[in-house]
């Protein structure tokens, strides 16, 4: 028996292999999944949609990892898809969005998990800020 999930936007539901909801865009969850704080900061960045920011585009399980980490950090965020038809057939690049107001908190909070996971973007930024080039080890040349 396949498991159902539902639309954090208009409450659809849909088998397990639909990513995107067909009517409004959403991504797709399992009920149990994320809860009710989840879509209460989804509802707050949707109602505040003039004011939303776009923060990161990429694949769908991409900008689910970015999601779950804003999440942790209590800063509401949704997933949209970047293309216009809303059905999820037109391609797979998706769009992360939070409201104005947390957009700086959430880059910062999406930049740190980037140096976290790759630590030379933090090595190559203390390089440039000693005006090196970050891409090359520093050689010097008499």
């Amino acid at each position: 028996m396949s498991k159902i999930k539902k639309c954090p936007g208009c409450g659809e539901e849909y088998y397990e292999h639909i990513e995107c909801c067909a009517d409004c865009g959403e991504v797709l969850v399992y009920p149990d999944e994320n809860g009710i704080i989840k879509q209460k900061g989804q509802q707050e960045v949707n109602n505040d949609s003039e004011n939303s920011v776009i923060i990161r585009k990429g694949e769908l399980d991409w900008i689910k990892v970015l999601s779950n980490i804003l999440d942790n950090e209590n800063i509401p965020c949704i997933i949209l898809p970047e293309s216009e038809c809303n059905k999820g057939c037109c391609g797979n690049t998706y769009l992360l969005a939070v409201s104005e107001k947390d957009a700086e908190r959430a880059i910062e909070v999406i930049e740190e998990y980037y140096m976290k996971i790759h630590p030379e973007i933090r090595n190559s930024k203390e390089f440039m800020k000693q005006g090196k080039c970050p891409g090359l080890p520093f050689i010097v040349v008499n």
